[in-house]
C-alpha cells in the first residue's frame, strides 16, 4: 500500500470490525533500509484517537518495526509523517495487529540523517519576461515564484519581442545563477515540475535551460534541457532515467513543455500533449544554487528565448496544461524588429518579431553599427 503524496502526511486505518485487545502491531515499510519517522493511534469509534506508539522523531531503520501495548480498540490507523529519503514513497508492505504480546523487540540500525520536513510547496521559481521592458539588457531577473530572490548572470540577458511574444534572449553563453539554494524539497526522489514556454531557433544535441543538482554519481542529476539528443536531450539524471524527445519539438516555434516527475512517474508534455512517461526513483543530490541557461557545470549552454520559466517541488502538469489556452494566448499582431539578428548591410526585406506567423516586412534600409549596438537606418 503507497500513498502518491510524499510531501504530506500518508495514513490508513485498520478496521479489525469489534472492539478488541490490541497488544502488538508489526510494521514492514516499503522501503526498509530507510527510517520512516510515523505514529500509531487506536479508536474505538473512529472518531477519537488515542495515542499508541508516537515515533514522529525516529531517524532509524527496521524491519518489521514492532510497537507494544495493551488496549481495547476495533480502529487502528498508521500515520507516515516523514521518511529519511526526501520524497521516498510513503508505504508499507505489511502491517499486523495482533490480541497478545510478541515475544521480541525491534532490532534498529545506528541513527541515520533525516530529511528536514518541508513546509513550502508550489511555485519555487517563475521567470516572466512580460515583466521587463523590450529591448533591455539585463543581468538580474526577479523570481516571482516563493523562494523569492532573483537569478543573476555575468554577461547580459536580452529582452526581445520574438515570433509575438516578448522573452528572454539567451545568446549561448549566458547562464544565471539563483541567489538562494535549493530547497531538500528537491532532493532524492521528491516531485517536480520544470514548465517552460521556449523557443529553440537552431537546435543543438544538448541544450541544457535549468540544473539543480551537482556531482556525477549515477542517478543523482536532476538538468533539464531541449536538445537533439534522442536519449538524454530532455532530461540528465545520469545512466538509464535519462530521456531525450520521443518526436523533437520544431525548432523556431514556440513551445510549452513541461517534464514533471511525481515520485513514481516522470512524464515529457509539449504543447499539452504527453510524449513520453517513464518510471522512476531518483536520488538527486541538490546543488547550492539553481543553474538556468546551461548545465550544472555550467556548460552545454541554451540558445534562444524563453517567454515563461517555472520549477516548482510538487507535480503541477494537470493544472499547467489546463491553463495553457489562457495561460499564454496568442497576442493581438503588432509591428517589432529585431537589429542584432541582421547583417550589416542594405537590406530589402525584415521579419515582423510582433506576429509568431512568418511575416515578412518590405523595408528600404541599411543594418548600421551604431556603438556597441546594431541599428536600422531607413533610407528613402
Amino acid at each position: 500500500m503507497e500513498s502518491k503524496r510524499q510531501s504530506s502526511t500518508a495514513w490508513l486505518m485498520i478496521d479489525l470490525e469489534k472492539i478488541t485487545d490490541v497488544q502488538t502491531v508489526a510494521i514492514q515499510f516499503e522501503y526498509p533500509t530507510y527510517a520512516y519517522q510515523y505514529r500509531i493511534e487506536t479508536s474505538t469509534d473512529a472518531k477519537n484517537w488515542t495515542p499508541y506508539d508516537d515515533q514522529s522523531n525516529n531517524n532509524r531503520w527496521a524491519s518489521p518495526v514492532l510497537s507494544h501495548g495493551n488496549v481495547a480498540a476495533r480502529y487502528v490507523r498508521l500515520h507516515i509523517l516523514n521518511t529519511q529519503l526526501a520524497g521516498l514513497p510513503r508505504g508499507v508492505w505489511n502491517i499486523k495487529v495482533y490480541d497478545k504480546p510478541l515475544m521480541e523487540e525491534t532490532v534498529w540500525s545506528a541513527p541515520q540523517n533525516m530529511a528536514p520536513n518541508e513546509k513550502t510547496f508550489g511555485s519555487l521559481i517563475h521567470l516572466d519576461a512580460l515583466d521587463y521592458r523590450e529591448g533591455e539588457r539585463i543581468t538580474t531577473i526577479q523570481n516571482k515564484g516563493l523562494l523569492k530572490g532573483s537569478l543573476d548572470s555575468e554577461k547580459p540577458v536580452y529582452v526581445k519581442n520574438y515570433q509575438g511574444k516578448k522573452a528572454f534572449f539567451l545568446n549561448g553563453s549566458a547562464s544565471l545563477r539563483s541567489t538562494f539554494t535549493v530547497p531538500q524539497s528537491l532532493a532524492g526522489n521528491s516531485p517536480y515540475t520544470v514548465s517552460m514556454w521556449i523557443n529553440n531557433p537552431n537546435i543543438d544535441r544538448f541544450e541544457n535551460v535549468v540544473a539543480w543538482s551537482k556531482g556525477n554519481q549515477d542517478i543523482s542529476k536532476a538538468i533539464f534541457g531541449y536538445g537533439t539528443d534522442a536519449q538524454r536531450g530532455a532530461v540528465i539524471h545520469g545512466a538509464w532515467p535519462d530521456m531525450g524527445f520521443k518526436t523533437l519539438p520544431l525548432a523556431d516555434h514556440w513551445h510549452h513543455i513541461i517534464i514533471s516527475f511525481d515520485g513514481y512517474m516522470e512524464r515529457i508534455y509539449v504543447d499539452g500533449q504527453l510524449q513520453r512517461e517513464e518510471n522512476r526513483m531518483l536520488f538527486v543530490n541538490p546543488a547550492d544554487y539553481f543553474v538556468v541557461g546551461a548545465s550544472d557545470l555550467l556548460d552545454q549552454h541554451f540558445s534562444g528565448y524563453l517567454a515563461d520559466f517555472k520549477v516548482a517541488n510538487v507535480d503541477l502538469s494537470a493544472t499547467l496544461i489546463k491553463e495553457k489556452e489562457t495561460f499564454y494566448h496568442a497576442e493581438n499582431m503588432f509591428f517589432a524588429i529585431q537589429t542584432d539578428d541582421l547583417a550589416i548591410g542594405k537590406i530589402n526585406k525584415v521579419r515582423n518579431q510582433g506576429s509568431s506567423q512568418h511575416h515578412d516586412i518590405v523595408v528600404y534600409g541599411e543594418v548600421l553599427l551604431q556603438g556597441n549596438r546594431t541599428a536600422l537606418k531607413w533610407v528613402n
